[in-house]
């Protein structure tokens, strides 16, 4: 399973991220938990497990901490911390 953000990604890295058939590539934010549990809940269903979860998802901040923009600084603290707990806590559970 390959997880997205932005499904247009897919398209700009189809050799990188080439997978045997494009039905396993879905869109998700993983600053949202339904996002999460909507795909592990896909991928249970047809394979019946997880062998591994691996969270690559992120982003960042380039800004001074006077002008950092304090909405962006939490939305980048949903995705890189937060979304990699909650993924963790849902395949865990």
């Amino acid at each position: 399973m390959l997880l997205s953000r932005d499904a247009g990604e897919w398209k700009r890295r189809e050799d990188a991220w080439a997978t045997p058939s494009g039905r396993w590539r879905w869109p998700a934010n993983v600053s949202h938990r339904e996002e999460i549990d909507r795909v592990i809940g896909l991928t249970v269903h047809h394979f019946q497990r997880i062998d591994v979860w691996v969270n690559n998802a992120g982003h960042g901040l380039l800004d001074s901490v006077a002008e950092m923009d304090l909405a962006a600084c939490r939305a980048m603290f949903d995705t890189n911390f937060f979304g990699a707990v909650a993924g963790m806590q849902a395949v865990i559970q």
